[in-house]
């Protein structure tokens, strides 16, 4: 699973890590965890209580499959 991706929709170059995929407590559908590069996240993969995947503070980040793109 852990693939490198750019994340689209910032007005920076954002990069990160692939940590989990799969449907979430806090939306509906299918969710990216991103660990990212540098701290610029919203959370540590945990929302609400409920821990998706591990990471730094403020370096987690959920977004959806189309705002991300592989980095090759």
């Amino acid at each position: 699973m852990h693939k490198r991706v750019q994340l689209t929709r910032r007005p920076t170059l954002t990069v990160g890590t692939v940590e989990f995929i799969g449907h979430v407590e806090f939306a509906d559908g299918v969710w990216i965890g991103v660990e990212l590069d540098r701290r610029v996240g919203k959370n540590d993969g945990s929302v609400d209580g409920h821990r998706y995947f591990t990471s730094s503070p403020n370096r987690g980040v959920f977004v959806r499959p189309e705002d991300i793109s592989l980095v090759v």
